[in-house]
């Protein structure tokens, strides 16, 4: 399955009962920004700096964890030793990647054009957010601090 093929419509693998509530990347980082604070307007300049094909991802709220989730990634089918495993599709959930783009645009352009190019790679999408994490709570633990 070639998630970047332009022709084909992979919003089916969001299904009923476990997904609800389909949408558009740009609706849920406004819903998500929102919710944490932010300006639609923020939430449209965060959008407007990831790869178009990852603007196009669909999104749905999991009924396991009310979240809102979007369609990106590879399923992990190869371990490399000759040997497949075969796994569901990521579903990483908005929020985290609407956080992670809020803590790297504040880096240089070489770390950030670095960044991109994991996330933007289907393979490397989930690694890209994973790495973002701890620098993330880094930086919310500051802002939480410099609040009181």
């Amino acid at each position: 399955m070639n998630l970047l093929d332009p022709t084909t419509d992979y919003a089916h693998l969001l299904r009923e009962p476990l997904f609800q509530n389909r949408g558009h990347l740009l609706g849920s980082f406004e819903e998500v920004g929102g919710r944490l604070g932010y300006t639609k307007d923020v939430a449209l300049r965060l959008f407007m700096k990831l790869p178009l094909d990852l603007r196009s991802a669909p999104t749905a709220v999991a009924q396991i964890d009310q979240k809102r989730r979007y369609l990106y990634g590879k399923a992990y089918n190869n371990l490399g030793t000759g040997k497949s495993l075969v796994s569901s599709e990521q579903f990483p959930e908005v929020e985290t990647l609407f956080r992670a783009l809020l803590c790297f645009e504040s880096l240089n352009s070489e770390a950030w054009k670095k960044w991109m190019g994991r996330l933007e790679n289907p393979k490397r999408h989930a690694a890209a957010l994973a790495e973002i994490q701890p620098l993330e709570r880094l930086l919310e633990g500051t802002r939480y601090h410099n609040r009181i």
